[in-house]
């Protein structure tokens, strides 16, 4: 070939390069259509071998796929999760069959792996809280006899550990001096005063009173409102129960977490306000 016709060719093929980057600006959406659609007919007719090739491929590079599913998820959670949710609605029946012909084997491997389960858990209550705590209240609303007796079961098979906390409590009572039992006492006065004896959380008023809640648990590093004030708050049994030893931001929502912080800030404001002086002034006072 001749250098002139060699240099003819090479402006046909930019000639055409440049026509074919127009129309595929100008057509992209109806190419890309078209694209989609030739690959729905070619897995429709190859579907079962589309299929064996995935699971090989899934069986081969396990690592590598869920490598790539964990970046694809972190990069695009809501549509994973749409997708996921639609799989569910599409499969409800083949999710049922799984689970009936793999229910023994789940128990197998929960009982051969506590610890996991335990950990799995935690990390799910801890990144659900609100969810968790909505599907509970569901849950006991539904079976309230059921909820009623298992937590009776859980007291009479932990009573050791119940009675304990009852003594540890005593016991940092009784260390107090006279002049701070004075004063606690009528710190709880006010506490359970503020709202004229309503659950500060869910606003009962319940017939036997409130109860005083440590609003940073002792048990998780929270100061005791006895000796050093401002962690009181004053709430229902069911509440309390509820709160056990969790953190503020673990218990409330987040809109009730402020309210209840201004809360105990404004009874101790008030208790001091009353003896004029904080309770470990009034100790070395004494």
């Amino acid at each position: 070939m001749s250098p002139k016709d060699a240099s003819e060719d090479e402006a046909r093929r930019e000639k055409k390069r440049e026509h074919n980057a127009k129309y595929y600006a100008a057509n992209r959406e109806k190419l890309r259509e078209k694209k989609r659609e030739k690959k729905r007919e070619r897995h429709a007719a190859n579907r079962e071998k589309l299929r064996e090739r995935a699971a090989k491929y899934r069986a081969t590079n396990y690592e590598k796929v869920r490598e790539s599913q964990a970046r694809y998820c972190a990069a695009n959670r809501e549509k994973a999760r749409l997708r996921a949710a639609r799989w569910r609605a599409a499969n409800g029946e083949k999710i049922r069959e799984y689970l009936a012909a793999n229910r023994e084997k789940k128990r197998e491997w929960r009982a051969a792996n506590p610890e996991k389960v335990r950990e799995r858990a935690a990390k799910y209550r801890a990144t659900n809280y609100e969810k968790v705590r909505e599907s509970q209240a569901r849950y006991c609303a539904a079976n309230r006899e059921k909820a009623r007796k298992r937590a009776a079961h859980y007291h009479a098979a932990n009573r050791d550990k119940k009675l304990a906390a009852k003594h540890r409590r005593r016991a940092r009572f009784a260390a107090l001096t006279t002049v701070h039992k004075k004063g606690a006492t009528a710190y709880y006065r006010i506490v359970r005063g503020v709202l004229d004896g309503q659950c500060w959380r869910c606003g009962k008023r319940p017939t036997r009173g409130v109860e005083i809640d440590h609003h940073h648990s002792i048990a998780r590093g929270g100061r005791d409102g006895i000796v050093d004030a401002c962690n009181l708050a004053a709430l229902c049994r069911g509440c309390n129960s509820s709160k056990n030893d969790r953190r503020p931001s673990e218990f409330y929502g987040k809109a009730e977490l402020p309210r209840i912080e201004a809360l105990v800030a404004f009874a101790y404001r008030c208790f001091l306000a009353k003896i004029r002086q904080p309770l470990p002034e009034m100790a070395r006072a004494a």
